[in-house]
C-alpha cells in the first residue's frame, strides 16, 4: 500500500475522544472507590453518646443505616457512569469502524 493510496479521512481518523472518555470513566470509577472507602469508614459508623448506670456519659460508634445508603449510592453511581461511558465509547469506535468498512 503506497501512501497514495491512502484517502485522506483515512490520515485524520484518531481515536483520542474515546481514549480521553474511556480515561475519564476510569477516573470516575477509582474516585467513586475512595470516595465510598471513605464514606464506609467515616459515616456508615458514627459516634453517638450513651449513659452508664451511675450517669457518666461516654461515646460509643454506632451504626448510620443512612451512611451505609449513601456509601452504596456513591458506589453504584460511580460503577454505573464508568461502564455508561465505557458503552458510549465502544459505540463511537464500533461506529468509526462499521464507516471505514462501508467507504
Amino acid at each position: 500500500m503506497k501512501p497514495s493510496d491512502i484517502q485522506p479521512e483515512e490520515l485524520h481518523t484518531s481515536n483520542s475522544a474515546e481514549n480521553t472518555i474511556v480515561v475519564i470513566s476510569n477516573l470516575i470509577l477509582v474516585i467513586g472507590i475512595i470516595a465510598s472507602l471513605l464514606c464506609a469508614f467515616t459515616i456508615t459508623y458514627t459516634e453517638g453518646i450513651e449513659y452508664d448506670e451511675s450517669l457518666n456519659i461516654r461515646t460509643v460508634k454506632v451504626f448510620n443505616p443512612s451512611g451505609l445508603i449513601v456509601t452504596i449510592l456513591i458506589f453504584l453511581f460511580s460503577l454505573t457512569q464508568w461502564a455508561y461511558l465505557r458503552v458510549i465509547a465502544n459505540i463511537s469506535l464500533n461506529i468509526k469502524e462499521i464507516n471505514k468498512k462501508l467507504k
